[in-house]
């Protein structure tokens, strides 16, 4: 039995394959982050589309909340990742492809400490709704009750 188990991951590689599946799907340029942090993408056209200025301005009096709940910016244009205002090791097209969102389109994502998509909206957020969103969340909960021990 050991030996079988030994080689799943070679046989389902194989199957994949043989389907026409890549393996690739398992690595998200996000993993990095996984049960650390909960980034917020937000994808834009260009760093000047409208939408982007207006949904950073809107973020930006609230920088403390963000660094409490641990939410990293992460702004990406056409063929640039940004990460609170500095460039990030990330390809725009692994985010636009992994999160199915087009050159030109505009979107706001959360992701949960777990990877999971926790919003998806293609308007301007307001800070507070993502807030009320996160505290929500059973693991914020557990968070908040630590610290507040």
């Amino acid at each position: 039995m050991p030996r079988l188990l030994s080689r799943f991951p070679a046989v389902l590689s194989g199957c994949l394959a043989f389907a026409g599946i890549s393996t690739a799907w398992a690595a998200s340029p996000l993993d990095a982050y996984a049960w650390e942090a909960r980034p917020l993408l937000i994808f834009a056209s260009s760093e000047s589309a409208p939408t982007l200025r207006r949904q950073l301005e809107v973020l930006r009096p609230h920088q403390d909340e963000l660094l409490e709940r641990e939410v990293p910016v992460i702004v990406v244009t056409e063929d640039a990742v940004r990460m609170n205002g500095q460039d990030a090791p990330m390809s725009a097209a692994a985010l636009r492809s992994r999160y199915r969102i087009g050159a030109d389109e505009f979107a706001i994502l959360l992701i949960g400490k777990d990877t999971g998509v926790k919003l998806r909206e293609r308007e301007t957020v307001r800070p507070s709704r993502i807030f009320d969103l996160i505290d929500s969340m059973p693991m914020r909960q557990q968070e908040m009750r630590r610290r507040s021990n």
